[in-house]
């Protein structure tokens, strides 16, 4: 017997879905991380999140396409 949402919908419609309602509050995530990668590797200090979110969170939510 299953309920109402399970199984959860997973794919690229699903996943796109998600992405589009939380852009704002992931895509940050996208240009830290790697940075953050970057300067572990380089040895150099970790960049602070506080420079990605919620500084870039309006110019992810721009991106949206309605």
């Amino acid at each position: 017997m299953s309920s109402p949402g399970w199984p959860p919908p997973f794919g690229p419609t699903a996943d796109a879905v998600a992405l589009a309602e939380n852009v704002g509050e992931v895509g940050p995530g996208w240009e830290y991380y790697p940075d953050f990668l970057v300067a572990s590797r380089d040895g150099t200090s970790a960049p602070d999140f506080a420079d990605y979110y919620p500084a870039m969170q309006g110019w992810f939510e721009g991106q949206r396409v309605p």
